[in-house]
């Protein structure tokens, strides 16, 4: 089961995803400073491994792609679907 969403500390936002149970062995997160809060346009966690924010600058909007990538024990498989689903969050 994937957790996902952001919270908020004191001078820091927190956007994350990861596994809402257990250990956080997958876990992906932002840390943005409170104050640049207004500048996060969106978030959006893929799934357990992946989230994506977007970020408002002055030129550009910038998309940033957090990633806990696969170990080498996962078989090929796994890796050509893992690698297909960064492919897809890339083109976003």
């Amino acid at each position: 089961m994937t957790g996902e969403g952001h919270k908020g500390r004191a001078i820091t936002e927190f956007f994350y995803s990861g596994k809402e149970k257990g250990t956080r062995e997958f876990w992906v997160e932002f840390v943005v400073e409170r104050s640049m809060k207004r500048n996060v346009l969106d978030f959006k966690a893929v799934d357990e491994r992946m989230c994506i924010v977007r970020i408002k600058t002055i030129f550009h909007n910038l998309h940033l792609i957090s990633i806990c990538a696969l170990t080498e024990e996962k078989g090929a498989k796994e890796k050509e679907a893992f690698n297909q689903k960064m492919e897809e969050a890339y083109d976003i």
